[in-house]
């Protein structure tokens, strides 16, 4: 019982909340690059800036522009953000799937469905790990 109330709140819950919900991790997830870059002494105004320009549901793709800006400063002008690329790419593209996983494992207790997600199908490309310690040091911080 308690599962499909859940269930049916959650499908009830529309998609305006939806992109709401959206609009406010995309933002988050900004301002945590903004705070990444800051840690590392490095200037971060136009993050906030851009976490402000995020409306609901992103449809802008502000999401992208920040991390377009992001990965060159925090690894290097040279440095290209490539799925397909091994070395540290690769490193990064492990980091969401054990947020994922971990993220999955822990929401079937509360009877919360992932198939009913706030994230835009369009839109599920996530870059959540952050890089700790100098820019020297590329060890990943989960």
């Amino acid at each position: 019982m308690l599962f499909r109330s859940r269930m049916r709140a959650q499908w009830d819950a529309g998609k305006p909340l939806a992109k709401q919900l959206w609009r406010e991790i995309v933002v988050a997830k900004i301002r945590w690059q903004a705070a990444v870059l800051e840690a590392q002494g490095i200037e971060s105004g136009a993050f906030t800036m851009l976490a402000r320009r995020v409306r609901s549901g992103d449809p802008d793709n502000i999401e992208a522009q920040a991390a377009r800006r992001y990965w060159p400063l925090l690894m290097g002008e040279e440095f290209r953000r490539d799925r397909s690329a091994e070395g540290v790419n690769a490193l990064l593209n492990y980091g969401p799937c054990c947020a994922r996983f971990s993220r999955d494992r822990w929401s079937r207790p509360a009877c919360i469905r992932r198939s009913v997600s706030t994230t835009p199908i369009a839109v599920t490309r996530s870059r959540w790990p952050t890089i700790s310690s100098s820019r020297f040091d590329r060890s990943l911080t989960w």
